[in-house]
């Protein structure tokens, strides 16, 4: 019932929706994402910002992180992209979905990756 995976993300000179990386949901079906980690090997040169999240192929998604400076001094640091809280919600990455980042400006030195575990929805057969 229960998976995970890794994103390879890569940067881009030229920033588009999905371009830092971008995934099929590979279960075929509804799953729910319990967790997610951005590891963060190699800061962009300038100043960007990463978003990643579930939705449609090519479009700007940000259900688990949103507007995190990837520049700087944050090499070697691992963030949380689900909330902790008691009252966050998980999000349900469709089966027809896409996981993806995107960078909010030039940011070709960037080199990261992202955790992802999640539940199946559905029971095997």
């Amino acid at each position: 019932m229960y998976g995970a995976f890794t994103l390879d993300l890569i940067g881009q000179a030229v920033p588009s929706d999905g371009g830092l990386g971008e995934v099929a949901n590979p279960e075929g079906q509804d799953v729910i994402i319990t967790k997610s980690v951005l590891l963060v090997q190699t800061p962009s040169a300038g100043a960007a910002n990463i978003n990643v999240g579930c939705g449609a192929a090519g479009a700007d998604n940000n259900g688990l992180i949103a507007a995190l400076a990837i520049n700087g001094g944050i090499t070697g640091f691992a963030y949380n992209g689900l909330n902790p809280a008691a009252n966050a919600r998980h999000v349900v990455w469709g089966a027809n979905q896409v996981l993806n980042a995107t960078g909010s400006a030039a940011c070709t030195a960037f080199r990261g990756r992202v955790y992802i575990e999640y539940q199946r929805t559905q029971d095997e057969e």
